[in-house]
C-alpha cells in the first residue's frame, strides 16, 4: 500500500535570506546531469560565467520580484549594452 503524498506547505511571504541562501550554497557541480547536458534553442549558445556572490544574490532576488527569470534579465540587460535588438 502506498503512503499518501506529502504536499509543500504554501508559502505565505517571500523569505529572501531562505531564497538567496540556496543560491550562495549551490556549487555548479552539484546541477542535476540534466541540466547540464540539455543543448540551447536553435540560434542561442550556451554561456557560463562566474559573477560576484553578492551580484548574483541582488539578481537572483530582484528577477524572483518582477516574476523574470535571471536568464531573460541578463539578455534584456546584455541587449541593451550590445545595442541590440531582443531576440
Amino acid at each position: 500500500m502506498k503512503s499518501p503524498r506529502k504536499t509543500k506547505k504554501a508559502r505565505k511571504g517571500f523569505d529572501e535570506a531562505a531564497f538567496v541562501g540556496k543560491a550562495a550554497t549551490t556549487a555548479p557541480d552539484k546541477a542535476p546531469a540534466s541540466s547540464r547536458s540539455k543543448k540551447p534553442a536553435p540560434g542561442r549558445v550556451r554561456a557560463t560565467f562566474d559573477l560576484p556572490a553578492d551580484l548574483h544574490a541582488a539578481l537572483k532576488v530582484m528577477a524572483a520580484q518582477e516574476g523574470r527569470s535571471m536568464r531573460d534579465v541578463a539578455v534584456e540587460l546584455l541587449s541593451k549594452y550590445t545595442n541590440r535588438k531582443l531576440g
